[in-house]
């Protein structure tokens, strides 16, 4: 995977489980990652109180209302060309990104500089359920 892609998905991560810590009031969390042929997919559900209608509405339209968080991951996978996307309810909150594996190598690293260092695990299937943290 590009290392851009590594960055934006664990940046993405970093900042999903914050929010799920800070705001939702959930006792779990449950982590996906799936490595498409095309595209590397995260997703981060929660179960607890959901974002406020007028909050995901203003965020739907355009981008802001809900701190710089949701907009920072929010504009780091949109420049790679990626989709991300908000799903909320009373029963819990879903962040979803999505980005495609044909990012150019020479793009460089993402803006935010700071340098990650992550062991990988030998993984031979597609996808990867982290499972629920409690």
């Amino acid at each position: 995977m590009p290392q851009v892609v590594e960055l934006a998905l664990f940046r993405a991560l970093q900042e999903g489980l914050t929010n799920v810590h800070r705001h939702s009031a959930s006792p779990n969390v449950e982590v996906k990652f799936e490595r498409l042929p095309e595209s590397a997919v995260l997703e981060i559900q929660d179960f607890g109180r959901g974002l406020p209608d007028a909050v995901m509405e203003r965020f739907q339209r355009t981008g802001t209302g809900s701190g710089v968080g949701l907009a920072g991951i929010r504009e780091r996978i949109k420049e790679l060309g990626g989709d991300f996307t908000i799903s909320s309810s009373s029963e819990g909150t879903t962040l979803r990104s999505s980005v495609p594996l044909s990012v150019e190598a020479s793009r460089g690293p993402a803006p935010d500089t700071g340098k990650v260092s992550v062991a990988k695990p030998a993984i031979n299937n597609s996808a990867l359920n982290l499972g629920r943290i409690s």
